[in-house]
């Protein structure tokens, strides 16, 4: 601990001495203007004005700085956080663990410990401190999280242990309006509640990954285990929820991602102390809870692993002796029984490391490789659908997406999950089957489908370019053949992955429809009971005549709103929208590869006309469709283009590149219609007559 001293009076007294040395020296400038002008300029001092306020500005600038950290620490004196002795010296601790270099991070330090003693004392006491509410605290707070010493600071003032217990005091403390001779002007008006203890948690979870930023291993160990020990017995159960709403959830863009960037050391030391905690689904929580949020304490640490590949690769794939890796703990966390909230952290930190797969250090690529291929059986074998919820499926879809190779090839034929342009890194535990079973999981989400289609599309581009620059370097007919052969791959990737996702829509239809025909069956028989009691009700006792029965419920159908089945769309995208995709593709693949001819660009004047059509420094055109605004009709810009060029120079380059992938498209979609069903899923069936 670093106890910092400052007498604020002597301070002043430096300051304005200061200042009053600028203002001489502004004066003296002034006076050697006026000596000068009165000699008539007798010597040049062009260089005199711009020195002479620099130096002026220097000190000035040097007295608004020691005058900021004067107030900074005034400041911490005054909430009650630092002390002054006697003689008005006022001093504080800063935990040596907090680097203090500047008087920006001075104000920092300040401002963060003000804000955590008050936000303490608020929360303790239900009433204001240092006048100010929880809302202008919170506000605060907010301002400053992605500063890394404020979030450092705020973390050592409360106390890495009690980060998980804070929020649930906020949701135990429910601050009303006093009367009855207390000043209500003190008096916290707020009403916290589950709603404000998840928000508090959430902003606790964006300053702890910014303070991580600042931490060495050590540091980022101690604080692991201060804040697993704070929910490793049932009684902290309760406060896994608020751990989880702190690592979990940060996702501003909706792309399933975490946006929380934490130092890897601390995520994985983290994850390593709370996989060893022994809790059970069938006990609740002790105490308060944050409801809505999963009591797995790993929940929220492999979510925030999704934001971090290296982290997520080091925890399920550690290295070992010998360069070999171990994916026993992936393994074990394949197996364990999750929740939604669990399940979808758990497939967010292996989709992460996943895509190391194209890394250029031998080693990571490797385990990410044998992470990957692991995930994919695992997976598919040892999870169950039901608790595949929108952010699992997409961050499923991302890992899938993150074999593009391996699922062209299977998608177009070959019986074993492997690259052919990185044979090396064949699969060895997920079969092509496994692969099918994962993607019809994950086929009813758009935004799964929708990054797996655009990786098959970009691995076309990569393979077609390679293989024409490898092997035909020169021999431009034989590369437009390259490239043809590598969108028809493409094309019949999509089709399989349409054919998927279309089989999917169309079972879970026919699973509504039966829902809907079972519930329509169960109000018919409910119906026909309550008109027969009352019938019989009304009635004289007697026998019933035959077909009283069946006459007495003929208007039921007309009482009652029938169930109508909810249909969905298939997740897949459009096939003319696809074959379109695929065709521009392949142009701009041919464009890079220099076959196109450099007149067709400037044909009457067409690269004025198309802003796709660009060139390099020395003056070489080609086609960048990222050059093209957003409101550009790229597909018709560029039929038209080609027509043009077409009838102007009898060009063929462009017409030989595939436009019409339906015959491939087709044959990757029978490769799924063809079969009687999904391997490893029963097709859904008429379920009323089991009912």
């Amino acid at each position: 601990m670093t106890v910092l001293h400052m007498d604020p009076t002597k301070l002043e007294s430096v300051i304005q001495n200061i200042r009053a040395l600028a203002d001489e020296c502004d004066a003296a400038k002034l006076r050697i203007y006026s000596e000068f002008e009165a000699e008539h300029d007798p010597t040049p001092i062009d260089d005199f004005p711009p020195a002479a306020d620099k130096a002026i500005g220097n000190l000035n600038g040097r007295a608004d700085t020691l005058e900021e950290a004067k107030n900074a620490i005034v400041a911490v004196n005054e909430s009650g956080v630092g002390s002054m002795n006697a003689e008005g010296v006022i001093s504080c601790d800063i935990p040596d663990s907090v680097s203090i270099n500047n008087v920006e991070q001075l104000v920092s330090w300040s401002e963060a410990a003000i804000d955590a003693h008050d936000l303490q004392n608020i929360v303790e006491t239900g009433r204001k401190s240092n006048g100010r509410d929880y809302d202008q605290v919170i506000e605060s707070m907010r301002e400053h999280a992605d500063d890394s010493v404020y979030a450092e600071t705020y973390i050592d003032c409360v106390g890495p242990e009690n980060l998980t217990q804070l929020p649930l005091n906020v949701e135990g403390r429910v601050c009303t309006h006093f009367d009855g001779g207390i000043d209500s002007g003190d008096v916290c008006v707020t009403l916290l509640d589950q709603k404000a203890a998840g928000e508090l948690a959430e902003l606790q979870g964006t300053l702890l990954a910014s303070a991580s930023k600042r931490w060495d291993d050590d540091k980022c160990r101690s604080v692991a285990k201060a804040i697993s020990g704070s929910v490793d017995d049932k009684e902290g159960w309760g406060q896994a929820t608020v751990l989880n709403a702190m690592l979990d959830g940060h996702d501003e863009n909706g792309d399933h991602v975490n946006d929380l960037d934490f130092n890897d050391a601390f995520l994985a030391s983290l994850a390593n102390r709370l996989d060893d905690i022994n809790w059970d689904w069938d006990v609740p929580p002790g105490g308060r809870y944050l409801a809505g949020q999963s009591i797995d304490p790993m929940a929220g640490v492999l979510d925030a692993m999704g934001n971090n590949p290296e982290a997520a690769l080091d925890y399920l794939a550690p290295a070992s002796t010998g360069g070999d890796f171990d994916t026993t703990r992936l393994e074990e966390l394949s197996k364990r029984e999750w929740d939604e909230q669990g399940f979808a952290g758990f497939t967010a930190a292996a989709a992460a490391a996943s895509s190391l797969r194209s890394s250029n250090a031998p080693d990571v690529r490797d385990r990410a490789n044998a992470l990957t291929d692991n995930s994919i059986h695992l997976l598919a074998v040892n999870t169950d659908e039901s608790v595949y919820d929108d952010d699992a499926k997409a961050r499923i879809g991302l890992l899938l997406a993150n074999c593009p190779g391996e699922l062209t090839n299977a998608w177009t034929g070959a019986d074993v999950l492997e690259d052919t342009m990185h044979t090396e890194m064949r699969f060895s535990a997920a079969s092509v089957e496994d692969a099918n079973i994962l993607t019809y999981r994950v086929a009813d989400s758009v935004d799964a489908v929708s990054t797996i289609y655009v990786q098959l599309l970009g691995y076309a581009h990569t393979s077609g370019v390679s293989t024409a620059r490898k092997n035909h370097d020169g021999a431009p007919a034989q590369q437009i053949e390259d490239i043809n052969a590598a969108y028809n791959n493409a094309s019949e990737a999509t089709g399989a992955l349409v054919g998927i996702a279309d089989r999917k829509a169309d079972n879970m239809n026919a699973d509504a429809d039966a829902d809907a025909g079972f519930q329509n069956l169960l109000l018919d028989l409910t119906y026909a009971v309550f008109v027969g009691a009352i019938t019989a009700a009304a009635a004289p006792l007697g026998p019933v005549a035959a077909g009283a029965a069946a006459g007495s419920t003929a208007g039921v159908g007309t009482l009652r709103k029938p169930v109508v089945a909810d249909h969905v769309e298939s997740a897949a995208p459009a096939t003319a929208e696809s074959d379109e995709l695929l065709w521009t593709a392949a142009v701009q693949d041919a464009s890079e590869l220099g076959i196109l001819d450099q007149d067709l660009y400037t044909y009457n004047g067409s690269n004025d006309d198309y802003d796709w059509i660009v060139h390099d420094p020395e003056g070489n055109y080609s086609i960048m469709w990222d050059a093209a605004s957003s409101d550009t009709d790229i597909v018709g810009q560029l039929t038209r283009w080609r027509n043009e060029v077409g009838t102007g120079l009898g060009d063929h380059t462009i017409s030989k590149l595939k436009s019409d992938f339906d015959r491939y498209f087709n044959e990757g979609k029978a490769y799924v219609d063809d079969r009687p069903e999904i391997p490893g899923y029963v097709e859904p069936a008429d379920r009323t007559d089991d009912k």
